[in-house]
């Protein structure tokens, strides 16, 4: 149980920067598939999604630093 660090992720999949504004709010996805079949899909380039955090029962993933958007 725990956080672990597991990025960087390309960066082709995310835009860097809030231009200075606070986040004000949190989206939460649910996936259809396992806990590592989600981190290697937001890790590969060619799907251009990307994620902050990864979510299974008590473990966290990280996958961006809080200051990407």
């Amino acid at each position: 149980m725990g956080i672990q660090w597991r990025g960087p992720i390309p960066q082709s999949n995310y835009t860097v920067g809030r231009d200075g504004n606070a986040v004000e709010l949190i989206v939460d996805h649910w996936t259809v598939v396992m806990f590592e079949g989600a981190i290697r899909r937001f890790k590969d380039p060619a799907s251009r999604l990307s994620a902050h955090y990864v979510i299974e029962l008590c473990d966290a993933t990280v996958l961006l630093d809080d200051v990407v958007r």
